[in-house]
């Protein structure tokens, strides 16, 4: 019973990881196609605004 319940566990965390990567990617991908899109003085712009989220503003080098 417990290797059963610790087997489900770890699938479960195995599935939030892998959750939590394939949103960290899908974010990474947008900034670099706001980059592309846009100049830092644009980018910083939308920051200001708030249509950009701020932590990948400062992650992309916009501020």
């Amino acid at each position: 019973m417990k290797k059963y319940l610790l087997k489900t566990f770890l699938l479960i965390a195995l599935l939030f990881l892998a959750t939590g990567c394939l949103f960290f990617l899908i974010g990474y991908q947008e900034l670099k196609s706001l980059e592309n899109e846009y100049t830092k003085e644009e980018l910083f712009k939308l920051c200001s605004e708030g249509k950009v989220d701020m932590y990948d503003c400062v992650k992309g080098g916009a501020w």
